[in-house]
């Protein structure tokens, strides 16, 4: 018995070339003006559109700006970029294409709107930059420099109580008796000794001077 299997018949090279440009073409295709992607510009919303397609919606609201998508209408954030991939992709895949479209643009009256939504791309301040952690503490240095800058101002009261002492000192001596006030004698009875101290108060309030 015989058994034919039936054979689908071979499509040629160009006609199978000719199914996948079609099928691409359509998958590379910007939603406003439904052709091959020029400059695709993808939104945040992952929308992609032709990059003159896209300046011309944002500029067809002047004097105000749109910002929304053209398709589902999600406002964008930041300033949309040229999606770098996709473009390198369709223009490797429709090469000619791309290249009688960008003509066609610069002719376009609209090429205006594309010029002005670069300028404003280009005026855009910069994303700042994510804030970092800050290092981390080392307890040890940080009691070392705190136990540093105490053990200095220290040093800094001693010597200047040191000095002023010595130097008030050194002038009650150089003056006259008679014509010490209450606060001298107040102050010789303080540095007489430590069991002086005890005396003046009494000195300071009965007002106790040199006469």
């Amino acid at each position: 018995m015989e058994v034919r299997i039936p054979v689908e018949p071979e499509l040629n090279e160009s006609e199978s070339e000719e199914e996948v440009t079609a099928l691409s073409e359509s998958e590379f295709s910007c939603h406003c003006c439904y052709q091959v992607l020029v400059d695709p510009t993808t939104l945040t919303c992952g929308h992609s559109f032709c990059r003159h397609c896209l300046a011309n919606w944002w500029a067809s609201a002047l004097p105000r700006v749109r910002t929304d998508c053209p398709e589902c209408r999600a406002v964008w954030t930041g300033f949309p970029k040229v999606n770098i991939l996709l473009r390198d992709a369709v223009e490797k895949l429709f090469p000619a294409v791309v290249s009688r479209r960008k003509q066609a643009i610069l002719s376009d009256p609209g090429f205006c709107h594309l010029q002005a939504f670069q300028q404003q791309g280009k005026r855009q301040p910069p994303r700042a930059a994510p804030p970092q952690n800050p290092p981390p503490i080392n307890i040890r240095e940080f009691y070392s420099g705190v136990l540093t800058t105490l053990t200095f101002m220290t040093m800094v009261v001693l010597m200047w109580r040191v000095y002023s002492t010595s130097t008030s000192h050194e002038v009650l001596l150089s003056k006259p008796l008679s014509r010490w006030s209450a606060d001298d004698v107040t102050l010789w009875v303080e540095h007489l000794s430590v069991w002086t101290n005890q005396y003046k108060e009494t000195f300071r309030r009965e007002q106790i001077n040199g006469r």
